[in-house]
């Protein structure tokens, strides 16, 4: 019989804050590792995924060993969620046997702010009353009090935006005159600045 060393088979992993391919994942509790529960036979087991999907895309795992590195650079826009892999143990002379364990890997997000959108569309109608709040600038931050700026004062004569990255109207909406806006938005905690979320509105 194959099982796998932890009892309950669920691991968690972060990967840094410099994400670069090659990068071997810190498991915890502990790496992953599967063995052959028959006393004396103690079989070889070889490790794959045991799913697909775009998450897979961005990890790669070691046959012999189950420790999982990164199939490639990330970028800002990779993994903004947690990803959650499947890893397989299967015996080697009896597919048939094999263990399963769930991985949950996430991104280091503490110590900056990150839009969850490069890009922000949102549509208003021209009827909307003002003070209605017409969207959500959402971020790795949820919750925490930030301060928003825009890169257009004049976009403040038409909408505002308070602490909780929430977007509303302080003028009514007219698309005659303007049918579009287009902005943008910079976070600051008071101690880094982000400004990679662009709002488009129409």
């Amino acid at each position: 019989m194959l099982i796998m060393e932890r009892a309950n088979c669920r691991y968690t992993a972060t990967i840094p804050e410099l994400p670069r391919k090659g990068t071997i994942l810190v498991i915890k509790p502990r790496d992953i590792k599967a063995f052959d529960q028959d006393l004396g036979i103690n079989s070889p087991v070889y490790y794959t995924f045991n799913g697909l999907g775009a998450d897979y895309t961005y990890f790669r795992i070691n046959r012999q060993t189950g420790k999982i590195s990164l199939a490639k650079d990330l970028v800002e826009g990779d993994l903004r969620h947690p990803a959650t892999l499947v890893i397989r143990a299967t015996q080697q002379d009896n597919p048939d046997r094999y263990a399963l364990a769930t991985l949950t890997v996430s991104r280091e997000m503490g110590k900056g702010i990150r839009f969850l959108h490069d890009i922000f569309y949102i549509k208003a109608a021209e009827n909307l009353p003002v003070g209605s709040v017409i969207g959500i600038l959402a971020n790795n931050r949820p919750g925490e009090p930030l301060r928003y700026f825009v890169s257009d004062q004049n976009i403040l004569k038409t909408f505002a935006l308070n602490t909780k990255g929430e977007l509303s109207l302080k003028a009514k909406l007219d698309y005659e005159a303007r049918p579009e806006y287009v902005f943008k938005v910079f976070a600051t905690d008071g101690i880094t600045v982000r400004s990679v979320c662009t709002s488009n509105l129409l």
